[in-house]
């Protein structure tokens, strides 16, 4: 039986890691984009996501600067591991809270060096969804 979101001439769907420490948001977030084709990994811990990325990559992140990080610049040392494969073109999205993010400790630096996108809390998880979905497409060459 034939897939019907991704016909056989079109490559699998693209594998996003979520990584946010508020349940609910998400979740919403990984149902949208289920619901747009895109094979979603949600992470509640930023413990249980920093195992996953050892073990494997995945096509685009979506990351929660708020996270309970292990230890002080992870969120810096994940992104530039990120960056440091594809040449760079694997699309992130850094989730904070902070209206002025130059005055956060080290989230600055990490926006700027890595060049990811930054997504100001509260935001719609419709907006977020929307945003992956055009990087990965774009990406893709679509």
């Amino acid at each position: 039986m034939q897939d019907r979101q991704n016909p056989p001439w079109l490559p699998g769907p693209f594998s996003v890691a979520v990584l946010d420490s508020d349940a609910y948001l998400g979740d919403a977030l990984c149902a949208m984009l289920r619901d747009s084709g895109v094979a979603p990994v949600v992470f509640y811990e930023a413990a249980a996501f920093l195992e996953a990325h050892r073990n494997g990559a995945f096509d685009a992140y979506v990351l929660d600067a708020t996270a309970d990080w292990p230890a002080p610049g992870d969120l810096e040392r994940v992104v530039a591991a990120i960056r440091a494969r594809d040449g760079g073109a694997v699309p992130v999205f850094i989730l904070g809270r902070h209206a002025a993010p130059e005055r956060a400790e080290g989230l600055a630096e990490v926006l700027m060096r890595h060049r990811v996108r930054y997504v100001l809390r509260p935001a719609r998880v419709s907006y977020i969804a929307t945003q992956v979905g055009e990087e990965l497409a774009r990406r893709a060459g679509g």
